[in-house]
């Protein structure tokens, strides 16, 4: 049933991020922002439900060169919910029981801010989104049922970040992501409208 027995883990996401982080700052001398985004996912309903609501955490990093006029942006978010639903499961049937559902998210790509010296500095980013989706119940004290994949999309955000004393990040972001994952032998749409608060640290 779980196809994708090796699911692009919290680990494969933070390794490619530090690779690419290193990678690049290697090259330039880098300004940038690190922040920490919470908030949550609304994915698509007919594919997720009971399960489409999602709360959502994550990091958003950007850096560039002196001259650069956009910066690289390496985003890593992560979702979990839990309900109670059905869902249809291959070679059993529907299975009603307490459903956990989780995404991981690696949106790399570039942004761009507007007002580099104001204090207030509204953004917009975008580039390749690699997601992976699964979906886990219990149906027995030492039973369960559960499948996973990953797909390749597209994703696009876009907020407002106030700094604070030179170098303190707050603000808010909103992003929409897309790719296709096949999960219990249906394909369903992994991205979603992601919501979230931020903060963090320019340098």
């Amino acid at each position: 049933m779980n196809r994708f027995s090796k699911p692009v883990s919290t680990k494969v996401f933070t390794t490619a991020l530090l690779v690419l982080m290193l990678f690049f700052w290697s090259q330039v001398h880098a300004s940038g922002n690190l922040n920490v985004l919470l908030g949550f996912k609304a994915m698509e309903k007919t594919d997720w439900e009971p399960v489409e609501m999602q709360g959502e955490g994550g990091f958003m990093l950007d850096f560039k060169g002196e001259d650069w006029p956009i910066s690289v942006a390496l985003d890593f978010l992560g979702s979990y919910g839990e309900d109670t639903g059905t869902f249809f499961v291959p070679g059993t049937g529907n299975v009603t029981a307490e459903w956990e559902g989780r995404t991981s998210e690696f949106n790399g790509g570039i942004r761009k801010y507007w007002g580099e010296k104001s204090m207030m500095r509204p953004y917009i980013g975008g580039g390749l989104a690699f997601i992976g989706a699964w979906l886990e119940a219990q149906t027995g004290r030492f039973d369960y049922v559960r499948d996973s994949d990953y797909g390749v999309g597209l994703w696009l955000n876009g907020g407002v970040i106030w700094t604070l004393s030179e170098s303190f990040n707050i603000g808010f972001d909103v992003r929409v992501t897309g790719a296709e994952v096949t999960v219990f032998d249906q394909t369903r749409k992994a991205g979603g409208f992601h919501s979230g608060l931020i903060l963090g640290f320019r340098w």
